[in-house]
């Protein structure tokens, strides 16, 4: 950091970061074992929200596929599937 701050400060960096960036060497150095276990938790949790995502848009579609098919009238979950079940036996 010493050596950013001979050479002044570029113009693209915020008033005042480099000053709070100076004690940056006080804190403790990872390990190659910690930094992967670090990584591997924030890869995961990227993963879960992006699949929890990935299924709420499911569910919305099929909620609206059921509405569609259903001309807007709510049915029960149970109801639902006995219409599936009548509509694939006719065609």
């Amino acid at each position: 950091m010493q050596g950013l701050s001979r050479l002044g400060d570029p113009p693209w960096v915020p008033a005042g970061l480099l000053d709070a960036l100076q004690g940056i060497d006080d804190l403790p150095s990872l390990t190659t074992r910690e930094f992967v276990g670090i990584m591997v938790a924030i890869s995961g949790n990227v993963l879960i929200s992006l699949a929890l995502n990935l299924q709420k848009l499911a569910h919305k579609k099929v909620e609206k596929m059921r509405s569609d098919t259903n001309d807007g009238k709510p049915q029960s979950e149970s109801s639902g599937i006995v219409s599936i079940g009548i509509i694939e036996d006719h065609d």
